[in-house]
């Protein structure tokens, strides 16, 4: 009997393991791209393929490290605006399997000065007269004046908004508050302008002056938790605390209304005073932001007409909920054998298991959907008869939920040949022979 064992020839099971799977930088900095490019065969790192990759509107190659399969590449982020973004990362090798990864790149918006040049923050002013109004941006981070990019620049006073025109010769902005601004404000007391501006990959500026018509100031200032640069997970809840008081007496202001504004959100939100803290407090679901890094503002507006109003400025990035795969350990089995593998999706922010994720796995030549058990746990089935002996099997799962990271897992499974004995015996008749 002859027997024509049949041979199925697959490209080499590889995977992509970057040494960092998530970087925060600032807009106009280079991200230093590591990446490890693993045979999963033979348990080592594979020298020689073609790695590149791509990011917002550019794409380059990665460099090996010697010979040592490592691979780094330098990509700039201001290929795209601020915000969260992925560099993609495809590898590439003659009977290899092809294989790609993303990295995601939280990139923080700049930060930026708005420079009031006139008038001065805080002055007297005869009321129905006109005020110029004279400001330019500053690149707190690279320095140097902000030339392009300005999306909105404008000032408010008394609820009234007053846009200001570039001046292309130096890059200042101006305005002037008209005559009918203060004609009819009731004297004795301070007017604030505040003037904004909103400028691509670079977080919102704000300054203000005053006009001192005899009244009294207030300042919002962040207290405790609450500072000028926070980072929080998706679903948070946070608390936001101000100190609200007027700077004359440094007296709290408790009779007041503090709004949220300047997110880019449709955020309605209300601070609410704590007359046991003496502080005002609001208590925030950050499910109401998208991913990526957001100016926000708080103005006030007290309760007394004899106090002026204050805005508070302070930025927020907000990131996807973090996640792990719990793999079960290596083991060995032998050819035949047909079972279950489970791994374990964790939160490992908020604690649990992760359910009704994309679960999709792979081993030899097989892929598919894991099976969802609902607390986290998912299972994939695996028969050896389908595979070879004498060879570690790697079984891969990657996982996938909106609003949480991606993560991936696996491990490796050894088929041995089964064991078999030759059994002799002699039949009872050739001994009484």
């Amino acid at each position: 009997m002859v027997v024509n064992p049949l041979f199925t020839v697959v490209e080499i099971v590889t995977i992509l393991t970057p040494l960092e799977t998530e970087m925060i930088l600032n807009w106009t900095e280079s991200a230093y791209v590591v990446v490890d490019y693993e045979d999963l065969l033979n348990l080592n790192l594979t020298s020689g393929a073609a790695l590149n990759w791509t990011y917002g509107t550019a794409s380059g190659n990665f460099s090996e490290i010697g010979t040592t399969g490592t691979y780094f590449a330098w990509v700039n982020t201001s290929f795209a605006d601020s915000g969260t973004g992925v560099i993609t990362i495809r590898a590439d090798k003659d009977k290899y399997q092809y294989k790609s990864i993303t990295v995601t790149l939280i990139v923080l918006a700049l930060p930026s000065s708005l420079v009031i040049e006139s008038p001065e923050a805080v002055f007297e002013h005869d009321r129905g007269d006109p005020i110029d109004v004279v400001v330019h941006l500053t690149d707190e981070y690279n320095g140097g004046i902000i030339q392009s990019g300005i999306t909105s620049l404008y000032m408010m006073f008394e609820t009234i908004r007053y846009d200001l025109t570039l001046n292309g010769t130096d890059y200042t902005w101006y305005t002037t508050l008209p005559q009918s601004a203060t004609a009819d404000l009731e004297p004795g007391r301070i007017y604030s302008a505040r003037i904004f501006a909103e400028t691509t990959n670079y977080n919102p500026a704000s300054s203000v002056f005053r006009i001192d018509l005899q009244a009294t100031s207030t300042i919002i200032e962040l207290f405790g938790s609450t500072v000028p640069k926070m980072e929080v997970v998706y679903n948070e809840i946070i608390t936001f605390y101000l100190n609200y008081t007027e700077t004359e007496a440094g007296v709290t202001i408790d009779n007041a209304t503090i709004l949220w504004v300047h997110s880019g959100f449709t955020i309605n939100e209300t601070f609410t005073y704590n007359v046991t803290s003496g502080l005002w407090e609001l208590q925030f679901n950050t499910s109401k932001m998208a991913f990526g890094t957001w100016g926000i503002a708080f103005y006030g507006t007290p309760g007394d007409p004899n106090l002026g109003e204050d805005i508070v400025d302070l930025t927020i990035t907000v990131r996807k909920i973090v996640t792990e795969v719990i793999s079960p350990i290596p083991e060995s089995k032998y050819w035949g054998w047909a079972g279950y593998v489970t791994f374990f999706y964790n939160d490992t922010y908020f604690g649990g298991g992760i359910s009704n994720a994309t679960a999709t796995y792979q081993w030899g030549t097989f892929s598919g959907s894991a099976i969802d058990h609902g607390n986290g746990s998912y299972s994939i089935f695996v028969n050896t008869t389908f595979l070879e002996t004498g060879i570690r099997y790697p079984i891969i799962i990657s996982f996938n939920k909106e609003n949480y990271e991606v993560s991936s897992g696996g491990i490796s499974l050894y088929i041995e040949d089964v064991p078999t004995e030759i059994n002799l015996y002699t039949p009872i008749d050739n001994l009484n022979r």
